[in-house]
């Protein structure tokens, strides 16, 4: 007997009239936010995404809006993402991207982001990669030890 799911997920959300703002992309990785851009829809578009046709420019962040951008990704979890903050007087994170597109973005931000993440992941791989090599070692000096 096959059953066929009907129940679709629905998320619900407020609007937020956006005409005449933009909106910021701010990329965090690990505890920093190392880039940010401005976002600005396309004519007849209200969402800022590159791919509805929308165009980015360079942006210096200010202090709210990186607060806004490491407390959201903190919240999540979240070690890489792009958090985006619409670009009003009272600043409001609209959402979290846990894979923000990186294509092109050193054109804008003059920050090569792909190897910021990369240096992020080495950094953390050799974290662990030390933590194991001492448990490692200490479990075989205890064996030894006990034997």
């Amino acid at each position: 007997k096959i059953k066929l799911e009907t129940e679709a997920k629905k998320y619900i959300q407020e609007f937020v009239k956006t005409r005449k703002t933009s909106d910021i992309r701010a990329v965090v990785v690990g505890d920093k936010v190392v880039a940010a851009y401005q976002r600005k829809a396309a004519k007849g578009e209200v969402r800022a995404n590159v791919h509805a046709g929308g165009t980015r420019m360079p942006h210096t962040i200010t202090q709210e809006q990186e607060k806004l951008a490491l407390n959201s990704a903190r919240a999540i979890k979240a070690r890489i993402c792009g958090v985006d903050i619409l670009n009003t007087r009272r600043p409001s994170v609209i959402e979290v991207n846990l894979s923000p597109s990186v294509h092109s973005i050193k054109e804008v931000t003059g920050v090569n982001v792909p190897r910021e993440i990369a240096k992020y992941l080495h950094q953390q791989t050799a974290q662990v990669y030390r933590a194991e090599r001492k448990s490692a070692f200490k479990n075989v000096l205890d064996w030894i030890l006990n034997k």
